[in-house]
């Protein structure tokens, strides 16, 4: 899929141990990195990954590509702390749309947890792959 938009690669698998530590020295021009939380929340992105690295606040920790920029920063900056829910979300979409522009991550893949149930046991699987209870449907019988 990569290929499909321009971008040549050569697949280096390593144990993490290994690939960690090759990262961490930054060497590397590309890299396919996982995260994921309990949360959707867009901060939880942009504050580790998207943010560049900042070692008075601890944000970009996890930006190897040492990609970003100042506005893009104070963006982040300020949705964290940002208590008015519709200026956050103008702030959050602001921030995200420079992400895009900049291509300073490439989404490749949205990882589903795959749920499993009996034949009359009905869960619901929310954005966030977490089950919630009172969204269960059991017919009876089974």
């Amino acid at each position: 899929m990569l290929g499909r938009v321009g971008i040549k690669v050569r697949v280096d698998a390593r144990p993490k141990t290994i690939f960690f530590q090759k990262i961490e020295r930054l060497d590397t021009s590309f890299y396919l990195l996982g995260w994921g939380g309990g949360t959707t929340d867009a901060q939880g992105l942009l504050d580790p990954i998207v943010h560049r690295p900042d070692a008075r606040t601890q944000k970009g920790g996890y930006n190897y590509g040492r990609v970003g920029d100042e506005q893009l920063d104070a963006l982040i900056d300020a949705a964290g702390s940002e208590m008015n829910a519709s200026r956050r979300s103008g702030l959050i979409a602001e921030a995200q749309r420079r992400v895009q522009a900049q291509h300073v991550v490439l989404p490749i893949h949205r990882q589903m947890i795959t749920w499993a149930s009996r034949r009359h046991v009905s869960p619901v699987v929310m954005p966030d792959n977490a089950v919630r209870a009172h969204w269960i449907r059991i017919e009876p019988g089974g």
